[in-house]
C-alpha cells in the first residue's frame, strides 16, 4: 500500500480530526454529545438544531425531540 505524508486518515462518520496535519488514525475522535457527522473525513462537528438533541457520542445525526416536548437551544445533549 502506497502513503503519503500528507494524507490524514479519514475519520469514519459520527468522528472528526481536529488536528489538520495528523496522518495518524488516532487522532479520530468521537462527535461529543449535542452534535453530530453525518459524513467522513472531517475536521468538525455539527450541532444539532433546535427541537433535536444527542444524548450520547459518535452520532450520526440527531434525534427529533418526542412529541408535546421541544427544545429551543442548539448543541443539546
Amino acid at each position: 500500500m502506497i502513503t503519503s505524508p500528507d494524507c490524514r486518515p479519514a475519520c469514519a462518520a459520527g468522528e472528526f480530526n481536529p488536528l489538520p496535519s495528523s496522518t495518524s488514525p488516532s487522532a479520530c475522535q468521537a462527535c461529543l454529545a449535542g452534535t453530530f457527522n453525518p459524513a467522513t473525513a472531517q475536521s468538525a462537528c455539527q450541532d444539532c438544531d433546535a427541537g433535536t438533541f444527542a444524548n450520547t457520542t459518535g452520532l450520526l445525526g440527531c434525534y427529533d425531540c418526542p412529541i408535546g416536548t421541544f427544545n429551543p437551544s442548539l448543541a443539546q445533549d
